[in-house]
């Protein structure tokens, strides 16, 4: 009974992730440090719509960065950095969703993907003009794996509100209101984990154990 009693929990909680990881719910930093394999971009625009609640980012890949340390310079390529997602904070905390993220590189008329993936399960922001990110790679790339996590850093670098030009009072972006730099970001993306295995944010976390006592629950009264 102990064995399948545990077996009913993870279960439960492994269910409850994933409803959970429908939204993000912003928790402050993520901590994240980039690993390798890692793609440094550079000239990184980025822009907070808050009528449209969208957050976009476009830049240039620079280079890769293997395993090992071999470097690979990219700024002869038509390499590209793009980010796109749904932040709303109209409940007083910030919450990231329907994200997509794509890394390439080549030429203008014939792109290699090195990231790719419409799913991101985290986000958070630390100092001035900086945000973090995770999402789950979808398909097998020459540097990544189907369903590794893929962590983003993205340095905005002299967010402005719109349309005023002007800082924010702390420094630091919040989205109340529209902003964008101008195209003098930076972003690294890299490999963090293999496979599905990053540790939900707090907000997320409350959401998995909430998902699993409700099953349990569930499933006691249908005994």
């Amino acid at each position: 009974m102990r064995t399948l009693g545990t077996k009913m929990v993870v279960a439960s909680l492994t269910v409850g992730l994933v409803l959970a990881l429908g939204g993000s719910v912003w928790a402050g930093p993520l901590g994240l440090t980039p690993t390798e394999p890692n793609v440094h971009s550079e000239c990184v625009y980025v822009q907070y719509d808050v009528s449209s609640l969208s957050f976009h980012v476009e830049g240039w890949a620079e280079s890769v960065t293997l395993p090992g340390g071999t470097y690979i310079d990219l700024t002869s390529e038509w390499a590209r950095f793009l980010l796109d997602v749904t932040i709303d904070s109209s409940s007083g905390e910030a919450i990231a969703t329907d994200g997509s993220l794509l890394v390439t590189r080549g030429t203008e008329e014939s792109q290699e993907t090195l990231f790719q993936s419409s799913n991101v399960i985290a986000f958070g922001s630390c100092e001035t003009d900086m945000f973090e990110f995770q999402f789950i790679q979808e398909g097998t790339t020459s540097i990544a794996a189907d369903e590794d996590v893929i962590g983003v850093i993205l340095d905005g670098r002299g967010v402005t509100q719109i349309p005023s030009g002007e800082g924010f009072p702390d420094g630091v972006p919040v989205f109340t209101s529209s902003f964008e730099n101008t195209w003098n970001g930076g972003a690294d993306t890299f490999v963090m984990q293999q496979g599905t295995t990053a540790v939900p944010e707090p907000g997320t976390l409350g959401l998995v154990v909430l998902g699993g006592l409700a099953l349990i629950g569930r499933r006691r009264r249908a005994a």
